[in-house]
């Protein structure tokens, strides 16, 4: 396998042809230079360059297609490089969001996909409507990376959670109802003893606690 080094060195010696000022240029000793160049022709079995007195050279047929070539291999090595780095910083690649209902429909969604593509807009998002309980499996589990839930006063091991959105709770009642004409804010004791209609998931968390 070729040594993207030895490239670099190469294509040094033949845009300059001449080995003293591409190691100055790569700063490199000329006789590291000149052996790693001998090396790429060794691995490739055809002489590249054809040498002259005081480190001046010519390209060989070969030497001319290779460099082409070995060009083109150094500009994807540079793109898979770039590509990497910006992977590493999250600026590619893609993030599985679940969420529930009510983030998408009181606009929590919306706004954090909007902010996020605006700073991350090569970065894929995968969105699925998800139960609470669910997402914190699937987080768990590695095959999501964020979810928008309702808060709960724990969370599993290896989750972190940060509150992002407070709502408040409206209770509503049938217009007989003895609290129906209670204008004020509830003391969740009001509600002793009623009995209420609401989201829940196979766990004692959420608006049941």
């Amino acid at each position: 396998m070729l040594d993207t080094r030895q490239l670099r060195y190469f294509v040094a010696v033949a845009e300059d042809l001449h080995f003293t000022k591409a190691a100055e240029r790569l700063h490199v000793a000329q006789s590291a230079l000149s052996t790693q160049v001998k090396q790429l022709e060794a691995q490739l079995g055809a002489r590249l360059l054809a040498r002259r007195k005081r480190s001046a050279v010519t390209l060989t047929d070969a030497g001319v297609l290779f460099l082409v070539e070995a060009r083109r291999a150094l500009e994807q090595v540079e793109r898979a490089e770039a590509a990497s780095r910006r992977a590493g910083r999250g600026e590619l690649g893609h993030v599985a969001i679940g969420y529930s209902p009510s983030a998408a429909v009181s606009g929590v969604l919306s706004s954090a996909i909007r902010a996020y593509r605006a700073q991350r807009s090569d970065v894929a998002l995968h969105l699925a409507e998800m139960e609470s309980p669910k997402q914190l499996a699937a987080i768990i589990e590695g095959r999501q990376d964020v979810g928008l839930i309702g808060s709960r006063r724990d969370y599993p091991d290896g989750v972190s959670a940060l509150v992002i959105r407070q709502e408040r709770l409206l209770l509503a009642v049938p217009a007989d109802h003895h609290l129906a004409d209670e204008v004020q804010a509830l003391e969740v004791e009001a509600l002793s003893g009623e009995t209420l209609i609401l989201s829940q998931y196979e766990e004692d968390a959420g608006f049941a606690d």
